[in-house]
């Protein structure tokens, strides 16, 4: 039988409602221009939107002001859509690209040569009020259009620059956590590199408009292997521009750009590869312009932006949606009257766009806008003490790097409690021993902004209790001889309680004098499998468990 649960969703209070939804339904029409929220009206081109855990927007441009308010190529929008007064960078040149690092700070990359008036050379990084980090400082000697993070903590930069720190790198390279160069990662790309995005493998995608990586030919994509070697099996050379790669769930990859083949076949500016880099001959959009960014949802929908008019001959003004197969969703028509560079998507499924357009759909916006979306749903709880899952739906976004936490002071303090894997319609974490009430955080990466060079932290709390009726403890479920003297048994474990497995060959000795054997492999949530090879050397053996 199963554990009882008691599910009840309860957010920090710094966190907008918006970031926990249970069947959250949009007020208006996917698409559509979300009017609640104020339009900050940007001067000019937005280039990078990474959103923040507490639903704060980064913007990165050309633009000096933002609402008439002097902003300097970067800027934050509060969560419900007002200038943050108190985040002031002001850099001296175009912003590109930024990533959240997982300590709340913030690292940029673009043109600009200083920032609040101190030297940086195309990268930095700041603290979380906008202040600058003056112990970081890579120097890149020329455009950074891209970075992605790691689960590592590292970063991989791509653009036009040919040295980092003084060291010779073309146009691809990887910084550690602290900004310092990572002297292994050399791949050395022999023109510009536009997009970079990294696989849940460690594998790394790169696009933009080289012919060469590493001496070897590969014509504007090419992929990577951890250590930055050039990964041979992987080529999907296309005839032009990849400005923007995603990777799917599955791990089929996304790419857009401003091309008319991938691999010697008809595909117009976007296409996906399978994972192994071969062609996924039934996705064909055909798109007329440029895609410069893509944003996955978590039930496989995917959203383009970028200069295009039409999808398969239908009229979809800088923005659209696909189905899942590459097939235009027809009800998803934002209408920008001006080029789309940037995507982000809120936890709720919102979508935050930026560019050079001043409406969308007819609603005036200065350069930056945020539309509804479909419904979304997301769950996080914990079915049994051992075990954590965060289910994910709808319009949510895709996300990676997922990582749980818990807390047992409402949240007040949190401790780390792992990584979380991918399963059926979101993540989970097992091997737990969790206390029966408490708070459960769940954190992850998105991938957003132009050339998808940028990354934004989202994250969800919900409390949780578990009462586990001695009904649901630990039980032996069958026992099967296997040969030659070897056991195997399962165990169910629905509540997660810890167990032992104990085993001895004299039934007369009390429990605390049998030994404790193990441990048993958990081959689906809350059922067990353990085989018991020492039998074979014994004349009989009995088999117990015990828990708490």
């Amino acid at each position: 039988m199963a554990c009882h649960l008691c599910y009840s969703p309860a957010l920090k209070t710094k966190i907008p409602l918006a970031f926990l939804t249970l069947a959250l339904a949009a007020s208006a029409a996917p698409g559509e221009v979300d009017i609640t929220s104020p339009d900050p009206v940007v001067s000019s081109e937005v280039y990078t939107t990474a959103l923040q855990p507490d639903g704060q927007l980064i913007l990165g441009g050309s633009f000096i002001t933002v609402g008439n308010t002097a902003r300097f190529f970067m800027a934050r929008i509060k969560a419900d859509g007002t200038l943050d007064a108190g985040f002031n960078p002001s850099l001296n040149n175009n912003v590109y690209c930024s990533a959240l690092q997982t300590d709340g700070k913030i690292v940029v990359g673009g043109f600009f040569t200083t920032v609040g008036g101190v030297s940086r050379q195309r990268l930095a990084r700041l603290h979380a009020d906008g202040t600058l980090d003056a112990g970081y400082n890579p120097q890149a000697s020329g455009l950074v259009y891209s970075m992605a993070v790691q689960a590592d903590g590292k970063i991989v930069i791509g653009g036009a620059f040919t040295s980092v720190a003084g060291v010779p790198r073309n146009r691809v390279a990887r910084l550690h956590p602290n900004g310092t160069l990572d002297t292994v990662f050399n791949p050395d790309a022999d023109r510009t590199v536009r997009c970079v995005a990294v696989q849940e493998d460690g594998k790394i995608i790169i696009g933009g408009i080289f012919d060469q990586v590493g001496g070897t030919p590969r014509h504007y994509l090419a992929r990577l292997h951890a250590d930055g070697t050039l990964d041979t099996g992987f080529n999907a050379s296309t005839d032009g521009t990849v400005y923007s790669a995603a990777v799917q769930a599955d791990g089929r990859i996304i790419v857009g750009g401003f091309f008319t083949n991938v691999a010697g076949v008809p595909r117009n500016a976007i296409a996906r590869l399978n994972a192994d880099g071969t062609l996924d001959a039934g996705f064909n959009p055909d798109v007329d312009g440029i895609v410069l960014s893509t944003a996955v949802q978590a039930d496989g929908k995917i959203i383009l932006a970028g200069t295009f008019t039409t999808i398969g001959g239908t009229p979809r003004h800088r923005l659209a949606r696909l189905q899942g197969d590459g097939t235009l969703d027809t009800e998803f028509n934002p209408d920008a009257n001006g080029s789309v560079n940037t995507l982000g998507m809120q936890a709720d499924g919102k979508v935050i766009v930026g560019g050079l357009f001043t409406s969308v759909g007819g609603t005036p916006r200065g350069r930056l806008a945020r539309l509804n979306n479909d419904q979304t749903t997301q769950i996080l709880t914990a079915p049994s003490i051992s075990r954590v899952t965060w289910l994910r739906g709808g319009a949510a976004p895709e996300t990676l790097q997922v990582t749980f936490a818990l807390s047992t002071d409402d949240g007040s303090n949190w401790l780390p409690i792992g990584t979380g894997t991918r399963m059926a319609g979101g993540w989970e974490l097992n091997g737990l021993n969790l206390p029966t009430n408490g708070h459960l955080r769940a954190r992850a990466r998105t991938i957003t902004g132009q050339y998808n060079g940028s990354s934004s932290l989202l994250e969800t709390v919900a409390s949780y209790s578990i009462s586990i009726s001695p009904s649901s403890a630990p039980r032996m479920i069958g026992l099967t001889p296997l040969g030659g003297g070897i056991f195997q048994f399962g165990l169910s474990n629905p509540s997660g309680l810890p167990f032992s497995i104990l085993g001895t060959t004299n039934l007369a000795l009390p429990l605390g004098s049998w030994t404790v054997l193990g441990p048993a492999s958990e081959v689906a949530p809350g059922v067990f499998q353990f085989t018991d090879a020492d039998a074979i050397h014994l004349p009989r053996r009995f088999y117990s468990i015990r828990w708490p």
